[in-house]
């Protein structure tokens, strides 16, 4: 092995650190010997510091000294013979603290191969150890063949475990969610009113304002009906073509009513009639008596053609109308309004019984209307002529069981006007008939 170079002095040791009092002069030969007996001193400088081997040895307690010995330790005697090592002369070495025994002694007094192999294999095992300074041995050592030693920091600081960072996962990507587009909300009612602006503004400026409520309402309808018939009839209107949609809506009613479905086909009447009404009579007359005859319970059907029959004095249709209305009226002054001109037509068309009963009710109502003005002559003397003709269709029907009690009736009533007007002629000549009507039937 080819010699180390000169190590260089690193400067002057102080003298506190060579404490070599405590050594004697036979301990230089003892170490000598000591270094001729080991084969290998590499395995005791470098063998791992955790070997119970190394670690687990008493130290040798030298002999005390008697004088103090002033010699330098010369490492060319230890290990020139083992390993052919020549250090040069003059070169400083770390002196080994004297109160820590040798561990290079201890391990090479006492070192077993098998011993260390075994322990090796098992590092992770940790045996409790005296304190030691391998970091001189070390030092002292790296330094007889040329090396420098490893700094405290390199020896001391912990290896960092390597930390393995997980590869990033891909995050799928999300594609933002587009909301649906929500409907735009529909006002109904603007979409009515402006229906019937439309439809109204071909009315004349007479009736306007008389056919916008009903207009509105039928226009209404059509808008929230599902038939779909029904909804191109509103559009048409919407668009101003009141007559293709009056033509729809007809054609419409007359189907339905071919089917049975009476109801429904007097709707259709309805709207029909009220996209006419005030602008075109005849049309409008011709769809509400669709509607009373289709749907018997309407009463406001029935007490409007009552009420248009008897202004234009149309006796032909004036008696249907009535007997409907009066069938669905229960209001005690219309019906007296119904019954009066409803028993004159069937007793001029000689339907005695249904006259008779028309005219006694009409009576009845009368003189309940009367009782509470107990001083209303035209009142009261309505009533009693109603009681007279009454009796007289009674007559005329062969019922005179019911019509001398009438006639009896309707003497009392005028007796007691003539009584109280007492200068009208009129009366006292009523009064004189009714009592000879009651004489025929021994009823005076």
């Amino acid at each position: 092995m080819a010699p180390a170079a000169p190590v260089e002095p690193k400067g002057e040791v102080p003298a506190s650190a060579l404490k070599f009092e405590a050594l004697s002069e036979t301990s230089v030969p003892v170490i000598a010997e000591a270094a001729h007996e080991i084969h290998s001193l590499e395995p005791a400088v470098f063998h791992d510091n955790a070997s119970d081997s190394f670690l687990s040895q008493m130290p040798m307690t030298p002999e005390a000294a008697t004088e103090p010995v002033n010699a330098k330790f010369e490492p060319e005697a230890a290990l020139s013979d083992t390993h052919g090592l020549h250090v040069k002369t003059g070169a400083d070495v770390i002196p080994i603290r004297p109160d820590i025994s040798n561990p290079a002694l201890d391990a090479a007094i006492s070192y077993d191969p098998v011993e260390a192999a075994l322990l090796a294999e098992t590092p992770a095992v940790i045996q409790a150890a005296p304190q030691s300074d391998m970091k001189a041995v070390i030092s002292s050592a790296m330094s007889l063949i040329g090396e420098t030693a490893p700094e405290t920091a390199r020896e001391t600081a912990p290896i960092a475990a390597k930390v393995e960072t997980p590869a990033p996962v891909a995050t799928p990507a999300v594609e933002p969610v587009i909301p649906a587009p929500q409907p735009v909300a529909i006002d109904d009612q603007a979409e009515i009113r402006q229906a019937v602006q439309t439809a109204l503004s071909v009315w004349p400026d007479s009736t306007r304002a008389i056919a916008a409520g009903e207009v509105g309402g039928r226009i209404a309808h059509l808008y929230y009906s599902r038939a779909p018939e029904d909804s191109k009839a509103f559009h048409m209107i919407a668009q101003g073509d009141l007559a293709a949609a009056a033509a729809a809506v007809q054609k419409r009613a007359e189907m339905l009513a071919s089917q049975g479905f009476n109801a429904e086909a007097a709707e259709q009447w309805r709207i029909y009639g009220a996209l006419h009404m005030g602008r075109d009579d005849g049309k409008a007359m011709m769809a509400y008596e669709h509607v009373s005859a289709l749907d018997l319970s309407d009463a406001n059907i029935h007490l409007y053609l009552a009420r248009r029959y008897a202004m234009a004095n149309d006796t032909a249709r004036q008696p249907a109308v009535l007997g409907r209305a009066l069938a669905v009226i229960s209001d005690p002054a219309t019906r007296v309004e119904l019954l009066s001109p409803y028993a004159e037509l069937k007793l001029k068309a000689e339907d005695y019984k249904t006259a008779g009963d028309a005219f006694e009710e009409l009576a009845r109502l009368q003189e309940s209307a009367a009782a509470t003005r107990p001083g209303d002559v035209p009142a009261k003397s309505a009533y009693a002529i109603a009681f007279a003709k009454a009796a007289q269709a009674r007559e005329l029907g062969s019922s005179f069981t019911q019509a001398g009690p009438l006639y009896r009736k309707a003497a009392q009533t005028f007796a007691e006007l003539s009584a109280q007007v007492p200068d009208h002629a009129g009366l006292k000549a009523m009064a004189d008939n009714a009592a000879r009507d009651a004489q025929r039937f021994n009823m005076a």
